[in-house]
């Protein structure tokens, strides 16, 4: 199952071998989702179970693309919350004017 993130970024730093094409090296880019799964490990004859995670990131191109987190550096991102903040703001700002447009235009129909 594929969670929604936008609170995170991430920078591949992992072997070129592995680099998706259209994914930037050097550069952070916004995590849409991520996705985890239970995999089944033997450790020194023991089986164990440990859990990888695989971020969700759009190329270049434009296509989501699967890289697994211990290809990265994450970080917060804290731009993301302020674009939040702004657009409730926004929506908080254009409710109120409707309201005010609503009212103004009924008390003119009641002349």
């Amino acid at each position: 199952m594929i969670h929604l993130q936008r609170k995170v970024k991430m920078k591949y730093t992992g072997s070129d071998e592995y680099l998706p094409q259209g994914v930037p090296r050097e550069k952070f880019i916004p995590v849409i989702g991520y996705e985890s799964r239970k995999v089944e490990k033997t450790y020194e004859g023991k089986q164990k179970t440990s859990e990888e995670i695989f971020y969700f990131v759009l190329n270049d191109n434009g296509k989501m693309t699967r890289i697994a987190e211990f290809n990265c550096v994450t970080m917060i991102d804290e731009q993301a919350e302020l674009n939040v903040d702004r657009a409730v703001q926004m929506a908080q700002n254009l409710t109120t004017s409707v309201k005010l447009i609503t009212e103004t235009y009924a008390k003119s129909r009641e002349k």
